[in-house]
């Protein structure tokens, strides 16, 4: 089956499939930053060809009149396009995704954006990545006692930036979790991915454990709170307080408005970062001397 568009649309395809949903804005972040109309165009042209889908960013109840957008998705044509060029992917469930869904998965995106701007900027190589699709696909297992249990963060990044490789695991927080005890057992469980998995395999790297907390007017810094001191307390109760510096938090917006690069590589490079415990604020990736 040959491509009917050309190789321009069959990496878009190859975009969605990697990122699961991807919208216009994101989609010009990643190819076209200088012209949002040109990624809309692009998008449009495959979902009128049926090789994507759209389905609409609801409004989230607390906000009905907020301006929405649309998110697009692989068709089962653009999968049968994608196979054909080899390349792996499954079609999204004909059904309308909750906001909060959405938003987690296109928050998600924004990161991974970030590090693929700065790095098309030269700054920094993205070496490896992988979605959260593909962690829930295939997740990682650590050993609890005798049992087998599941670790499956939102993503993973191996970046380079200077003489150093950077394994970033990535959790995204929207704020739903009011429940300490769940977020101590992630906590918990990235222990036991570090110890069993991350260390034996990356012996020599930098490993970092990122938690991106969405950017929210008013809320965002009591929730990075929040997270610092429930880490704290369980690295505590672990007795590896040895650990308090692979984890790192950060509340800005890699896309502040107005959208600019800058903002991106502020995310990756600028200092505002914290790990538990600390008042100080770091770059997640250490600056070249």
């Amino acid at each position: 089956m040959q491509n009917p568009f050309g190789d321009a649309q069959l990496a878009v395809l190859e975009d969605v499939a990697f990122f699961r949903f991807l919208t216009c804005k994101q989609l010009a972040r990643l190819r076209h930053p200088k012209s949002l109309s040109y990624a809309q165009e692009k998008l449009r042209a495959l979902e009128r060809a049926k090789y994507l889908r759209r389905e609409p960013l609801d409004r989230p109840r607390t906000n009905p009149g907020a301006k929405t957008e649309d998110v697009y998705a692989l068709a089962a044509k653009g999968v049968h396009v994608l196979a054909a060029a080899g390349v792996p992917a499954r079609t999204e469930p004909q059904r309308e995704h909750s906001y909060l869904f959405l938003r987690h998965t296109l928050g998600v995106n924004d990161v991974f954006l970030a590090a693929l701007c700065v790095a098309r900027d030269g700054v920094l190589s993205v070496e490896g990545q992988v979605h959260e699709k593909g962690i829930k696909e295939h997740p990682l297992y650590v050993q609890d006692g005798g049992h087998k249990l599941a670790v499956t963060p939102d993503g993973y990044l191996q970046l380079v930036y200077g003489p150093e490789t950077y394994h970033v695991v990535l959790e995204y927080d929207r704020g739903t979790e009011e429940d300490g005890a769940v977020w101590k057992e992630k906590i918990r469980r990235m222990v036991l991915l570090h110890t069993q998995y991350l260390v034996p395999k990356f012996r020599g790297s930098v490993i970092v454990m990122a938690t991106a907390v969405v950017p929210r007017d008013g809320k965002s810094e009591r929730r990075l709170e929040t997270l610092l001191r429930w880490t704290g307390e369980e690295l505590l109760r672990l007795g590896r307080m040895d650990l308090v510096d692979l984890f790192h938090f950060s509340a800005l917006d890699p896309w502040a408005e107005p959208e600019n690069r800058q903002a991106a590589h502020d995310y990756w490079l600028a200092a505002h970062w914290q790990v538990p415990g600390r008042p100080e604020r770091f770059p997640i990736l250490e600056p070249l001397s």
